[in-house]
């Protein structure tokens, strides 16, 4: 996995989804890493795939991660297609044939 800086993971990203436009699957994830013996450093570990090649961003600062996330943001809305909704058809109404009893 290839660690890069958060403006060539988001060129990568890009290119990524590019590359997976017509078929295909990419995962994001993100992980928040807090701060303790094993890690001194906090922030946030940006991992995407799409099975065969892994790219990862690790943001440091707070600060940073709210400069990050627009960008992130504003390329997974460009190629998400997950959320288009398919026109649904409307079912018909069956025909209530039962008749009125007179009395």
């Amino acid at each position: 996995m290839v660690r890069s800086g958060p403006d060539r993971f988001v060129k990568r990203l890009s290119s990524l989804y590019e590359e997976h436009k017509d078929h295909g699957t990419v995962w994001v994830t993100m992980k928040r890493i807090g701060e303790g013996k094993k890690h001194p450093d906090s922030g946030c570990l940006i991992r995407a795939t799409d099975g065969k090649r892994k790219i990862s961003c690790f943001i440091a600062s707070s600060s940073k991660v709210t400069e990050f996330e627009p960008q992130l943001h504003a390329i997974m809305k460009a190629h998400f297609l997950g959320g288009v909704k398919t026109p649904q058809r409307t079912r018909k109404q069956p025909v209530s044939s039962k008749k009125k009893k007179t009395t």
